[in-house]
């Protein structure tokens, strides 16, 4: 009915006709300010809107934009949980058909299963929860012409400068605490150092001092004694000389008395031995074959030491049968047996 109203007055009455025209155009023209104001404010911020219907535009980009890690995430966590209820129902099945059939390998499976499978749901869950938050972050940031990785820059280069700060404050108060404490116990090392030189010094002194006494006492000592086992050994050493040389003396006048007859006696014998070699040299005598007795020479005719030869008779038997015993020259005696005598 109200609708019918207005159309027939807008119809028929030209007066509410022009009234409503302008009160509409009133309020356009209000609404297109309104919009100018909202672009002319946005491009004061760094944008370049040229109407409000590329704000709008902007507005749903960047709220689909906003949306879309949204919608990836809350797809993301169904498909996890999903994943997640079915690896746990799977692994349940497992448990009860290995522990039902006494597969003891497929019952371990089954446990492996339910956990692993609770683990990796709760790990993308809050990966996926990351993620998120990082787009959304990357599409707010994205509005205002930054990026996350130049926002998390900044803020980890304000972070390292208080850092590097407070290091070097307290760096700079450690070394002077190390310089301070270094040049403390150097002071003290050097104290220390001159004291134990010193002693070193008056140690070395007193025991080269008493070295030295000692060694003193000792050359003195050792050269007595040298001098007198010096004495000894040569009073020894002339006496055995003297002992030997008289010995020596002794035995060479032995000598020479007992080797002078022996060489004059060779050296007759052998010239007449010389002689006789000589007369019967061109002599040809041949003896006749004595049989009985044999003739024997044993030893030789030496000096040192002195032997003559020895000549000795070898007395052998007759020929013949001898049946009882029987003399012979002076000392033989026959065989009680009967033998044989050639």
């Amino acid at each position: 009915m109200l609708i019918a109203a207005f159309k027939h007055l807008w119809d028929t009455n030209e007066e509410f006709r022009n009234a409503i025209t302008g009160i509409w155009e009133g309020i356009v023209s209000k609404i297109q300010a309104f919009c100018q104001g909202i672009v002319d404010r946005l491009n004061a911020l760094g944008f370049d809107f040229s109407s409000i219907v590329d704000v709008l535009k902007s507005l749903w980009g960047g709220l689909c934009q906003f949306l879309a890690p949204v919608f990836e995430a809350a797809f993301n966590v169904v498909s996890t949980v999903l994943g997640t209820v079915l690896d746990v129902i799977t692994g349940l099945l497992d448990v009860f058909i290995g522990l039902f059939t006494g597969n003891w390998s497929q019952m371990w499976e089954g446990v492996k299963e339910i956990f692993s499978g609770t683990w990796d749901g709760i790990s993308v869950l809050f990966e996926t929860a990351l993620n998120l938050l990082k787009s959304l972050a990357e599409t707010i940031f994205g509005w205002f012409g930054s990026t996350w990785e130049s926002v998390w820059s900044g803020i980890k280069s304000f972070f390292e400068t208080i850092w590097n700060g407070i290091v070097a404050f307290f760096t700079g108060i450690w070394n002077t605490i190390v310089s301070i404490v270094t040049a403390q116990i150097n002071a003290v090392k050097t104290v220390v150092t001159t004291v134990f030189n010193a002693i070193k010094t008056t140690a070395t002194t007193i025991w080269n001092g008493i070295k030295t006494a000692i060694s003193t006492v000792v050359d003195g000592i050792k050269s007595k004694v040298s001098s007198v086992f010096e004495s000894v050994k040569n009073t020894a050493t002339s006496l055995f000389n003297g002992i030997k040389s008289t010995a020596t003396s002794v035995w060479n006048g032995i000598k020479t008395a007992i080797v002078t007859p022996i060489e004059a006696a060779r050296d007759k014998i052998r010239s007449a031995l010389n002689a006789v070699s000589g007369f019967f040299s061109g002599l040809k005598l041949q003896l006749p074959h004595i049989k009985l007795p044999h003739f024997r020479v044993s030893g030789t005719l030496s000096i040192s030491p002195p032997s003559v030869p020895h000549l000795s008779i070898d007395w052998y038997k007759e020929g013949g049968i001898m049946t009882k015993p029987t003399v012979f020259g002076m000392n033989g005696r026959g065989n009680p047996s009967f033998e044989r005598i050639l």
